[in-house]
């Protein structure tokens, strides 16, 4: 995936258990990259939680632990830092996986 646009959002949907927890991170990031990273409940509406730099300024990728309160289809909102920076060089991999 990358920022291919001014102001991009990526937006991905995943279905979760309920009682299972979950790492949700961006990680390969290209040279431009800088995400930020919001899960969003089952309507698409409120942020659950959020993330910016796992470690700044040596490590720009963002990254969330989760414990599904109920089982259901949750959404992942994933952005540049800075919305004027897209293009070539904000390439990055989204992962989720089970803890």
């Amino acid at each position: 995936q990358d920022f291919d646009h001014e102001n991009d959002n990526d937006w991905f949907a995943f279905d979760a258990r309920e009682g299972t927890t979950y790492r949700i991170e961006t990680g390969d990031l290209g040279p431009l990259a800088d995400t930020t990273l919001e899960l969003h409940d089952q309507n698409c509406g409120a942020i659950i939680t959020q993330s910016d730099d796992i470690s700044y300024p040596d490590n720009l990728a963002s990254a969330v632990i989760w414990t599904a309160p109920a089982t259901g289809r949750y959404h992942i909102n994933v952005r540049p830092y800075d919305w004027r920076v897209y293009g070539a060089g904000t390439d990055y991999t989204l992962l989720i996986e089970e803890q």
